[in-house]
């Protein structure tokens, strides 16, 4: 699920994906990859580049996303530091 986020004072239109689940017996099949893709695509067709995700660290990284807190980044809300991701994305990520 994507939903749409704000940004304080900016006229940046970012977004907030939410972090996957894909069923124990289709893991390890591209499945999560493969909804990212969609789900960023539909949003580069409508002109956002900038999403927001809270989720592994080891896994978002692969698709694009990289932390949001060393690039100056922060929530409003409690959360664990090293869940707090970014995409920025100039071109879609290939994979």
């Amino acid at each position: 699920m994507i939903s749409p986020g704000a940004i304080p004072h900016e006229q940046i239109p970012a977004f907030i994906l939410v972090p996957l689940g894909v069923a124990p017996k289709a893991q390890n099949q591209g499945v999560g990859g493969r909804l990212i893709k969609e789900g960023l695509s539909l949003l580069w067709e409508r002109g956002i580049k900038l999403v927001f995700v809270l989720g592994y660290p080891e896994y978002y990284p692969r698709h694009g996303f990289k932390a949001a807190l060393t690039s100056g980044w922060n929530l409003p809300v409690p959360f664990r530091k090293n869940t707090f991701l970014l995409g920025w994305f100039r071109s879609l990520p290939r994979r």
